[in-house]
């Protein structure tokens, strides 16, 4: 968990934000708890770490460094940010189709496709959402839960 902290500091910094401003965009009253939670000492919760992603417009799983490498989305293509890479058609039409949207609507293109991402990854290969394991249940409760969560997120998915 600790790249999940060295991440929202990272990022923090890249984005120019002050801890300050992080605050204010997480809905904390004020920089203490971003220096804290910089520092690992917070325990983040699963929806915390969900408003840090979307905050900074990343996938939680990237956010946690659980996808292996940073900014990985765990397709195995070619990425942009290494060089020029062959489009199939289909991918130049979404390009074309993306660029004449509107910012507001490029950014729920984004969050939609952040969302599918990770609903694939859950199913592709199951990880624990939560910052850490709940101990007050038995094993079998827990599954439980899991698949539960696992059919929400689905469901929340659909409806985007």
């Amino acid at each position: 968990m600790l790249e999940l902290y060295e991440n929202i500091k990272r990022l923090r910094k890249e984005n120019g934000w002050s801890q300050e401003e992080l605050a204010k965009k997480a809905g904390y009253t004020d920089r203490s708890s971003i220096a804290k939670i910089e520092k690992g000492l917070f325990d983040l919760p699963q929806s915390k770490i969900f408003l840090f992603a979307d905050i900074f417009g990343i996938d939680a799983g990237t956010l946690m460094g659980t996808d292996g490498v940073k900014g990985n989305t765990g397709l195995n293509k070619p990425s942009l940010s290494t060089g020029p890479v062959q489009l199939t058609p289909d991918e130049k039409s979404h390009i074309e189709t993306f660029r004449l949207l509107n910012r507001e609507n490029q950014t729920k293109v984004a969050r939609y496709t952040d969302s599918l991402l990770d609903v694939q990854q859950m199913e592709e290969e199951p990880m624990l959402l939560a910052a850490h394991r709940r101990t007050d249940i038995t094993d079998e409760e827990y599954e439980a839960a899991k698949d539960h969560d696992l059919e929400i997120m689905k469901e929340l998915v659909k409806g985007l």
